[in-house]
């Protein structure tokens, strides 16, 4: 069991995603890697560089999970079944998702994280259309 990669995750209303995704496009010098349009225009997930950007609608802000960070792992089974081996606490259990599988986790010390596993070609133009 390895993390492959730790972005920082940052949610905010839709309003504000294009302008932090242009903020951080500049600040970074990258470009945006992934772009994902879901629920009918009312959730929005861009990653830039190390930022995982989540833009929501109000409506569905209950259900966004409130993550600081996002661990990109492999065999995601193996780390659910060892971080509640070491006391982590499941806040959204295992499920499939357009881009792989997601879970989240409550670390002991109250991080709270996102664990996806991708699938193997998980990148998107700009227009949100799966490459």
């Amino acid at each position: 069991m390895k993390v492959l990669d730790i972005l920082v995750r940052h949610n905010m209303t839709l309003d504000r995603l294009a302008a932090a995704v242009d903020f951080y496009c500049g600040l970074l010098a990258a470009p945006v890697e992934l772009d994902l349009d879901l629920l009918d225009g009312r959730l929005r997930v861009a990653q830039v560089g190390k930022m995982v950007l989540v833009g929501y609608h109000p409506q569905i802000a209950s259900a966004i999970s409130m993550a600081g960070a996002v661990y990109l792992v492999r065999d995601i089974e193996s780390f659910r079944t060892a971080l509640s081996a070491q006391g982590c606490e499941t806040l959204e259990a295992l499920t499939d998702v357009v881009t792989g599988k997601v879970m989240v986790m409550k670390h002991p010390d109250g991080l709270v994280v996102e664990y996806v596993e991708h699938l193997d070609a998980v990148r998107t133009t700009g227009s949100g259309e799966r490459r």
